[in-house]
C-alpha cells in the first residue's frame, strides 16, 4: 500500500475546513451540553484545529433507536485543521461518554450562483398577429 503525502507544501502546513456534527447523549441538560462542548473544542484546539463557527441543532429524535436511546443533542461545527489530526481526534472523542456519535467531513464549498445572461432579442422578424375583424 502507498503512502499518501503529507497534507503541506514546502514544510508548511495546510489547514483545511471541515464540518463536524456531533451528537451529544440525551441525558444531557443544556448547561452539561454547553460544558461538554466545550471540552470539544479545547480537544480539537489540542489537536492543532480551530472552530470557525458552531451551531446549536438542539434536541432531535433518532429515526431509529441506537444503542437504546431515542434521541440526541446536536451540534454542528466548522473545523480548521490538518488533515493527518482527524484520527487522534476521532479516537479521544471516542473516550469522552458524553459524546455519542461524531461525523467529520470535508467542508462543501457552496459556489456563488452565476447572474443569467441578459435576454437577447430575437432575430427572427416579428410575425402580425392577425384578428378575425382583418380577415
Amino acid at each position: 500500500m502507498a503512502e499518501r503525502a503529507p497534507e503541506h507544501w514546502n514544510g508548511v502546513e495546510t489547514l483545511k475546513n471541515y464540518e463536524a456534527l456531533f451528537i451529544f447523549d440525551q441525558s444531557l441538560d443544556e448547561d452539561s451540553v454547553g460544558a461538554a462542548l466545550t471540552r470539544v473544542q479545547e480537544e480539537i484546539s489540542r489537536q492543532g484545529g480551530s472552530v470557525v463557527d458552531e451551531k446549536r441543532l438542539g434536541r432531535r429524535a433518532f429515526a431509529r433507536p441506537m444503542k437504546k436511546r431515542d434521541a440526541g443533542f446536536y451540534v454542528r461545527l466548522t473545523v480548521q485543521m490538518d488533515t493527518a489530526a482527524i484520527r487522534p481526534l476521532l479516537a479521544r472523542l471516542k473516550l469522552n461518554e458524553e459524546v455519542f456519535r461524531v461525523q467529520i467531513v470535508n467542508q462543501v464549498v457552496k459556489a456563488e450562483p452565476t447572474p443569467e445572461p441578459e435576454a437577447r432579442p430575437e432575430s427572427r422578424p416579428a410575425v402580425e398577429e392577425r384578428t378575425d375583424a382583418e380577415s
